[in-house]
């Protein structure tokens, strides 16, 4: 019974968390510490703060295992987290990568693929 309440909170989109390999060992992060995910060929890199894992593995695979409300796919290279965006210029998203030492934010432009964009619009509160 509790197998089956945790498989269906992970397959809502409840999951908070995803483990991935780094140097031959399991590494647990918090997904709302994801800022954004690169595709390098068979590899995607994982934006955390400072930190940057790569692992092998697919955008498909990748999106399917982040919560589908917190993120978004915005072009065939990059998924977002909808809560890191600060601004939309042009054909490209500006995510908020993380935080310097000297506590300044520091900002990513991340392009959107037109046939992402507009998912993406639709999935803001736009006034």
């Amino acid at each position: 019974m509790a197998n089956d309440t945790a498989e269906s909170f992970y397959l809502h989109g409840g999951q908070n968390e995803i483990f991935i390999k780094q140097d031959h060992k399991l590494l647990r992060v918090n997904t709302s510490d994801i800022r954004y995910v690169e595709a390098l060929g068979d590899y995607v890199n994982i934006y955390s703060g400072r930190e940057r894992y790569t692992v092998y593995s697919t955008m498909k695979e990748l999106e399917a295992k982040l919560p589908l409300r917190d993120f978004a796919r915005v072009h065939r290279k990059y998924i977002v987290r909808l809560d890191r965006i600060i601004a939309i210029e042009n054909d490209a998203v500006i995510v908020e990568a993380g935080r310097s030492a000297e506590q300044a934010t520091s900002v990513l432009p991340v392009p959107i693929g037109s046939s992402y964009k507009a998912a993406l619009l639709s999935r803001l509160n736009l006034i």
